[in-house]
């Protein structure tokens, strides 16, 4: 199977290369990364005209900035491989990431998502202790999927530009799936800096509310139960 890599890239310099190299060093080849560069102002541009000319890698560099939603979408135009999976620039792939998820994604076809390194001044493995993620478990947030995790057959889903748009793009999968399969093993360093850590916690649950009320259009009981995980679940992450 081949694959199509999105790799959306705004203001990146400090790990573009880290993430870009990863990929390059999967012991599974075939595959395009797409770099999309959204009209970045630091030194992200240089760093990709020195990959400009693999036979791995396809450079978008787009006329005005689209956002990260937008830009995902054009590596989804794109793509012609037979799956796609995502990197975000300061996320960071282990070698075997590749081979290993395909495996599982040609015994069942489903999406597919790993464990994962969450990574400030410390690292913390985040793990799911079943091989099926739900979508009820998905929508209580039992597990904070990462992005640069997953990766499914290609499909019509786009990314919407609106708060926690990756949550929203990974339940829109569901519509056509039973589940998403989890390799239980951390194939991804998922980097967080302090200024991201601490976002507006405030805004970020108005966003998943509006996901589960507006975007999902879970009745008025459903979204309580699911926000009420959605809050317990990011308190005992965060400790």
């Amino acid at each position: 199977m081949t694959v199509a890599i999105i790799l959306p890239v705004y203001n990146a310099s400090a790990t573009l290369s880290r993430a870009i190299n990863s990929v390059l060093s999967q012991t599974y080849k075939y595959f395009t990364l797409y770099i999309i560069d959204d009209c970045s102002n630091d030194h992200s541009r240089e760093i990709i005209n020195k990959y400009i000319h693999h036979s791995n890698i396809k450079v978008i560099f787009n006329d005005k900035n689209l956002g990260v939603a937008a830009t995902r979408n054009k590596g989804l135009d794109l793509a012609v491989e037979d799956v796609i999976a995502f990197i975000d620039s300061d996320d960071e792939w282990l070698e075997d990431k590749l081979k290993t998820q395909l495996i599982r994604l040609e015994s069942d076809g489903s999406p597919n998502i790993t464990h994962y390194n969450f990574i400030t001044n410390n690292k913390k493995l985040v793990s799911y202790d079943k091989g099926i993620l739900s979508r009820k478990d998905f929508l209580k947030k039992d597990f904070r999927v990462c992005l640069s995790s997953l990766i499914h057959k290609r499909s019509d889903v786009r990314f919407k530009e609106i708060g926690h748009e990756d949550f929203l793009y990974i339940n829109n999968l569901y519509n056509s799936y039973d589940g998403v399969s989890v390799t239980n093993k951390p194939l991804v360093n998922y980097y967080v800096t302090q200024g991201s850590l601490s976002s507006n916690k405030i805004t970020a649950a108005k966003w998943h509310y509006n996901l589960l009320s507006k975007e999902i259009k879970l009745s008025t009981h459903k979204v309580f139960y699911y926000f009420i995980h959605y809050a317990l679940n990011a308190i005992l992450f965060r400790k």
